[in-house]
Parts: structure tokens; C-alpha cells; sequence
């Protein structure tokens, strides 16, 4: 299964298809017109320190990609005495509905797992939706309930 590393320069376009085709497909309606997200998703890949890999020869895209999954780096703050450390979320997890359970998210998923390991990332963390989880517990990940979240809207204090 080809996955390669995508280039914001070169596929960021490819990248606004993918996730205006996921929008589509969310059940939410069709994806609203936007003129602006290619140069959105660029300037998101570019500041924010991500790896986009890109697998398969689906044709909707226009650029021949079946789909898609990000890798944000965390660098973690040094400590007086020991090694810095990374590690990465994984996120974005995209694949046309026409060819799911051909093996790209798979290939998607070991591409990041063999990045981080290359990377030499302590682990990788991920928020799967309903229909991923599955296919991460297949892949090695496990629950983990130490994380906590804070959302300022819905935030009250005690």
C-alpha cells in the first residue's frame, strides 16, 4: 500500500478535498463553499508542526489519494538531567467511504506508528471517533484514562 509524506506546498489542495469530502460524509449535509481552505489547511500544516501522510490512488481527490492522517509533535520541556523527549498526537484520520476496509487506514495508521518510532517519540496519543476506535485497538493503541479536558464553555468553578 503507497503512503507517502505529503508537502504543503505541493498537497495542501489534495488535503481540502479530503476534508471537505470527510465534512460531506459526516452527516451533517454537504460542505459549505470555501474559497480560502486550501490556504487554511496550508498555513495550519506549516505553523503547527505536523506530518500529513497521504495513502492510495482514489481519483475524487483529484490528486489520486484514497486518504488521509496527520502527526502533531509535542516536544515536551526539558528536564535538568535527562533526555527531552517528543511525542506525537495522531489525528485526522480520513478515508473515502468507497474504499474503507481495503486496508488504507492501516497503512495509514503503520506509517505513523513507523514515523514515531523513527522519531524515537515516547508514544502517540489519539481522540478516535466511534468508528476509528476499533481500528486503533487493532493497531496497538489502548484506552488510557489519564488525560483530562478543560472546554471554556461549558467550565464552572467550585
Amino acid at each position: 500500500m503507497d503512503v507517502r509524506i505529503g508537502d504543503p506546498a505541493r498537497d495542501a489542495p489534495i488535503v481540502a478535498a479530503l476534508r471537505t469530502a470527510w465534512t460531506a460524509t459526516s452527516g451533517d449535509g454537504p460542505a459549505p463553499d470555501d474559497d480560502t481552505l486550501t490556504d487554511r489547511i496550508r498555513e495550519w500544516w506549516e505553523y503547527d508542526r505536523r506530518t500529513v501522510f497521504l495513502a492510495g490512488e482514489y481519483s475524487l481527490t483529484g490528486g489520486g489519494v484514497s486518504g488521509m492522517i496527520s502527526l502533531h509533535e509535542y516536544r515536551r520541556m526539558p528536564t535538568p538531567g535527562a533526555d527531552s523527549s517528543s511525542w506525537g498526537y495522531v489525528g485526522h484520520l480520513f478515508v473515502f467511504p468507497a474504499v474503507r476496509r481495503e486496508g488504507y487506514g492501516r497503512a495509514l495508521i503503520d506509517a505513523v506508528q513507523q514515523e514515531a518510532r523513527t522519531r524515537g517519540y515516547r508514544r502517540l496519543v489519539v481522540a478516535p471517533s466511534d468508528m476509528a476506535a476499533g481500528l486503533f485497538h487493532r493497531n496497538g493503541f489502548r484506552a488510557a484514562d489519564e488525560l483530562m479536558v478543560w472546554e471554556p464553555d461549558s467550565a464552572t468553578r467550585s
